[in-house]
């Protein structure tokens, strides 16, 4: 969803100071790894949502091609936490004027926060990159941006010609979920009256980031759903929209899942013999002619009671690249 953003000025109580927040995983300061919390797949410390943070060096000892006798405890939850990093990132640029972001893609994202302020890159594998810079956390925000929990927010320049957020809150388990938002005027000059003109170019994307649900508690809820103990069924919705998204899972012999995909006035597509693999779940879009393109999600929470994930699709040339979330349904309350 695009907003429609011609705003003037938008006072920030915190003012911006002269420290700035590392992103980068090859100058994280040992002083910040007790105060900052740094996500994103780049980054040297993945902070956990029970506060641990997790020490990449200690893989070492994992890929030594020792037996099971061989591995420690410590080890192995090195391995499993590494293994269980999962990121689903959405991009979109256009202008205000749009009903909707063009350009759309998927991306990686990177951001470190304190309680205070936050920064932030994000990339695409297709090209481009955009770095936020420092941004105060802030509660005067613009009430129609989309607001989680944790958010920050800063203008740039004396006339405000930048807009920067980001907000963020915990998920139903090891992972956040979170929006991203940027806002850029753009000076153009008219050749013919040389006077100046412009217009606002916006970045914006959603995302899904943290640790999935351990390979022990996804067969866990396999026997718990062949025993008809728990629900097969997922329910919930894109980060970006007012939609539906279903997902039934089948632990017979041949593991699988379908998925329904719908949002009003807009694209449905399904997925019809979707594979699970491990901890993540990955299949071919069916959505007739001029539909085509892929779903990849996971499972997360301490019962793998979330599934999601990124659709990723072409509906008659246009591109629909959007995250998604659903809750089994046993759970939703």
């Amino acid at each position: 969803m695009m907003f429609n953003r011609k705003l003037i000025a938008i006072s920030i109580t915190s003012a911006l100071v002269t420290s700035s927040l590392t992103v980068s995983a090859n100058t994280q300061k040992p002083e910040e790894q007790d105060s900052v919390k740094s996500w994103g797949k780049w980054a040297q410390q993945f902070a956990t949502a029970a506060g641990g943070e997790f020490n990449s060096n200690a893989l070492a000892f994992v890929s030594l091609g020792q037996g099971e006798a061989g591995r420690n405890a410590q080890n192995e939850a090195d391995f499993d936490a590494e293994n269980r990093y999962r990121q689903y990132v959405s991009w979109g640029e256009g202008d205000y004027e749009a009903d909707r972001p063009t350009g759309l893609r998927s991306a990686s994202i990177v951001f470190a926060y304190t309680d205070s302020q936050a920064s932030y890159v994000v990339s695409s594998e297709t090209g481009g990159a955009y770095e936020s810079g420092l941004i105060d956390s802030d509660s005067n925000l613009d009430p129609r941006l989309f607001v989680y929990g944790q958010q920050f927010f800063a203008t740039d320049g004396e006339a405000g010609d930048d807009y920067i957020y980001l907000t963020f809150e915990q998920g139903n388990g090891d992972y956040k979920r979170g929006y991203w938002y940027e806002d850029t005027w753009t000076d153009i000059v008219d050749p013919f009256e040389g006077q100046g003109a412009g217009y606002w170019a916006t970045n914006e994307g959603f995302f899904i980031e943290g640790f999935a649900s351990t390979l022990e508690v996804v067969n866990s809820l396999a026997t718990d759903v062949l025993a008809g103990n728990v629900s097969a069924n997922y329910y919930g919705s894109f980060l970006n929209h007012e939609s539906r998204v279903s997902i039934q899972l089948d632990f017979g012999g041949s593991p699988g899942w379908t998925g329904s995909f719908f949002v009003p006035d807009g694209p449905a597509f399904t997925v019809n013999n979707g594979s699970i693999n491990g901890v993540d779940l990955v299949g071919n879009i069916d959505g007739g002619e001029g539909v085509s393109g892929t779903v990849s999600a996971s499972f997360f929470g301490d019962s793998a009671g979330v599934i999601a994930g990124l659709a990723e699709a072409s509906v008659n040339e246009q591109p629909f690249v959007e995250v998604f979330e659903t809750v089994r349904q046993d759970l939703i309350k």
